[in-house]
């Protein structure tokens, strides 16, 4: 395959969709999906700084599979449905990016492979001056086209507690990220950032994929929509699911998401993808909905407000 990039304009909808097709078109998800296993991982250590550990072999199996996985579950929208253009009958064409860490871009690496290997059509992004770029991946072996790492993406920071692997240290990181979700956002890790500065630098990492998620931007079909798989962390990913869909607090701290499992969030109907800035999607916080958090479906979810 030849992989050349086309470019998703941002600030305006589609020009090959009309208005009320585009409406009423369903909306591309955002799936937050945890690296595999590490080393750091075996030891339980607060391994939060970039580049950090590289995957374990067994790392790499859950990667590839877990890409294998995503598309045969049916988790991506088009599985299944009759579409246009460049893809054939049933296969997504999701959009694949990670945070900057190694074990990250290793997984969305081996991921992108996997869903190549189950029929999907899989593209990688990265913002530029007139939008979002979007470039194909294959899984032939001269491909140089790897997932765009993003900056803002990495996980929670750890600060002075980085690469501890005692008890009291790791509660003290898990404390932190509570009080955060239960909305006492100026709360600094020891020596790390706030959960605000946590939430503002993911969002504006994420912020500029949106358009993606318009139906139509990715592809000549004008009528099946994108996922944005985010490959990201395990605390980060609970942590910002929770604030996009107003989760309850012990459950974004409990609610565990094994290596290579993922969390996948509809956007409001009132959030323009095409078009929205940091405020916007700032704002929309509370108002995105879970579809799936692990194996557990949405409504097994528990929101901020919602009986125990």
């Amino acid at each position: 395959m030849n992989n050349v990039g086309t470019t998703v304009n941002s600030g305006a909808s589609n020009s090959g969709v009309s208005g009320e097709k585009q409406q009423n078109a369903p909306r591309g998800r955002l799936i937050l999906f945890r690296h595999g296993q590490t080393t750091s991982n075996l030891i339980t250590a607060l391994d939060t700084a970039v580049p950090g550990a590289d995957l374990t072999s067994m790392g790499v199996e859950q990667a590839f599979t877990g890409g294998e996985r995503i598309v045969a579950d049916g988790t991506l929208s088009g599985v299944g449905e009759v579409q246009e253009g460049d893809a054939p009958p049933g296969s997504p064409r999701p959009v694949i990016i990670s945070s900057e860490a190694l074990r990250a871009r290793k997984t969305a690496r081996f991921a992108a492979q996997g869903m190549v290997n189950q029929g999907a059509s899989v593209f990688t992004a990265s913002p530029s001056t007139d939008g979002v770029k979007t470039v194909p991946i294959t899984a032939e072996l001269d491909d140089p086209t790897v997932p765009t790492a993003i900056p803002g993406l990495t996980e929670v920071t750890a600060g002075d507690l980085e690469m501890n692997t005692d008890m009291e240290s790791i509660h003290t990181y898990r404390y932190t990220q509570l009080q955060w979700s239960s909305g006492k956002m100026d709360m600094r890790m020891p020596g790390g950032q706030s959960g605000w500065e946590t939430r503002r630098r993911f969002l504006e990492g994420i912020t500029p994929m949106l358009p993606l998620l318009v139906p139509g931007a990715v592809g000549s079909d004008m009528s099946t929509p994108s996922d944005l798989i985010v490959v990201v962390h395990g605390s980060v990913m609970r942590f910002i699911a929770g604030q996009l869909a107003g989760v309850e607090a012990h459950f974004v701290q409990d609610g565990y998401v094994p290596n290579c499992r993922w969390i996948v969030l509809d956007s409001p109907a009132s959030l323009d993808l095409a078009a929205a800035s940091d405020s916007d999607v700032d704002q929309s916080c509370g108002s995105w909905r879970v579809k799936q958090w692990a194996w557990l479906p949405g409504d097994r979810v528990r929101l901020k407000g919602s009986a125990q």
